[in-house]
C-alpha cells in the first residue's frame, strides 16, 4: 500500500501498522472504545488489569461452595467469569482459601457470590480484616527483633523461626471484621475518617496515647502449654506515671460503639486483652513450653510508643518486609495535644 493514501480524508484517523509482510489498518480515534467492527476498520480495546484476591473459608464449610462434583463452583466461574481454584491454607489446617482471580468487576461478583454461600450455612463467619494501632518505632522493632533471635539461641525444642511475629508488623489488634467486597472496605475508610474526631475528643480526651510494652507474658495459667508470647501492655498518665490500659481501653470501647451503630461487628468477642504478639503457635491445638522464655525474658522491657494511628489490615497478607497489607487508616494525633 502506498503510505501517501494515509493523508487522504477517507483514511482520517486510519494508522497503517505492518506485522511480518502484512499490512493492517487501525482506527486510533477509537482505541478506548469497546470492541466492535465498523466497515473494514476494528477498534483495540486495552486489557483490563487482573486482580487476585483470597477468601478464606472454614474447612467444614468449603463443600458448599464447591457444590456436588464442583456444580457450584462452576456455575460460580460461568455466571462471573472470573477464575477460581481452591487451596489448603498452609498457616491454618482448618482453613481453605478460594483464589479468585479476574478483573475487578469478575472478582467482586464471584466473591460476593461466595461470601452470601458461606452467610447462608448459618456457619460462623471467618474474620478477613482486624483494626489495630500499629508499633512503628524502629527502636522498639529493632528490640523485639533481637529478643527473638536470643529465643532462638535458647535451642527449645518447640520453637522454630517461623513462629515469629514479623518485628515491622507488631501491633495492639482493637478488633476483628468481616468485609465482603471492596465497596464495603471503602465504606469502612470513610466511616472510620467520619468518627476520627469522636474517637480523639471522646476516646482519648484530646491529648496523645503514649503506650509502654512492658514484660513477657503467656495466654493462659499452664505456661508450660502455650500459644502465644505477647508483651504486655501499659499507658502513661499525664503524671507521665505507667498504669493500666484505662484510656486505650476508653478508645477501644468508643470506636466499636461508634462502628456497631454503623452497622459493623466485632468478631472478636472477648474482653480486650491488649498486647503485642511476639511468637504464636501456627496450627490450631499446637502448644509450646513457654516456661524458658518467661524465666529467662519476663522481665525484658521493649520500650515507650506514640498510639497515633488506627489502621485496617487484611489478615494473612503480609508483604516482602513482613509488613501487613495496610488498607486504610486514620490518625489520631492530627488534632492532638501531646502530653
Amino acid at each position: 500500500m502506498d503510505p501517501s493514501l494515509l493523508n487522504t480524508n477517507c483514511m482520517k484517523d486510519i494508522t497503517l501498522i505492518q506485522v511480518g509482510k502484512l499490512n493492517y489498518r487501525v482506527n486510533t480515534k477509537s482505541l478506548n472504545m469497546n470492541s466492535q467492527q465498523k466497515g473494514n476498520s476494528k477498534t483495540i480495546t486495552p486489557l483490563k488489569e487482573l486482580i487476585e484476591v483470597s477468601i478464606p473459608i472454614n474447612s467444614k464449610l468449603i463443600g458448599f461452595v464447591i457444590g456436588k462434583q464442583g456444580s457450584v463452583l462452576k456455575s460460580i466461574r460461568s455466571e462471573t467469569r472470573a477464575k477460581i481454584k481452591i487451596e489448603k491454607d498452609k498457616n491454618d489446617d482448618e482453613v481453605e482459601l478460594a483464589i479468585i482471580s479476574g478483573t475487578q468487576v469478575q472478582v467482586d461478583k464471584a466473591k460476593a457470590k461466595i461470601l452470601d454461600i458461606i452467610e447462608n450455612s448459618n456457619a460462623p463467619v471467618k474474620a478477613n480484616y482486624f483494626l489495630s494501632i500499629p508499633i512503628s518505632s524502629i527502636d522498639i522493632q529493632e528490640k523485639v527483633k533481637k529478643l527473638q533471635n536470643h529465643i532462638l539461641h535458647l535451642r527449645l525444642e518447640d520453637i522454630q523461626s517461623e513462629m515469629f511475629q514479623p518485628p515491622p508488623s507488631i501491633h495492639l489488634t482493637l478488633g476483628l471484621l468481616h468485609l465482603k467486597t471492596s465497596e464495603d472496605l471503602d465504606k469502612l475508610k470513610n466511616d472510620l475518617s467520619g468518627i476520627r474526631d469522636k474517637l480523639c475528643k471522646g476516646g482519648l480526651n484530646e491529648k496523645a496515647l503514649k503506650l509502654n510494652l512492658s514484660k513477657l507474658k503467656v495466654f493462659g495459667n499452664n505456661t508450660g502449654k502455650s500459644r502465644v508470647v505477647y508483651a504486655d501492655i501499659q499507658e502513661f498518665n499525664e503524671n507521665k506515671q505507667v498504669t493500666q490500659p484505662r484510656r486505650l481501653k476508653q478508645l477501644t470501647d468508643l470506636l466499636w460503639k461508634e462502628l456497631n451503630d454503623l452497622g459493623y461487628k466485632n468478631l472478636d468477642q472477648k474482653a480486650p486483652a491488649f498486647h503485642c504478639t511476639i511468637l504464636k503457635s501456627k496450627k490450631n491445638g499446637q502448644m509450646f513450653d513457654g516456661k524458658p522464655i518467661l524465666e529467662v525474658y519476663s522481665k525484658f522491657q521493649l520500650g515507650e510508643f506514640w498510639g497515633d494511628k488506627v489502621q485496617i489490615a487484611q489478615i494473612g497478607s503480609l508483604g516482602q518486609n513482613g509488613n501487613y497489607n495496610i488498607v486504610g487508616e486514620i490518625d489520631l494525633l492530627r488534632i492532638n495535644k501531646l502530653i
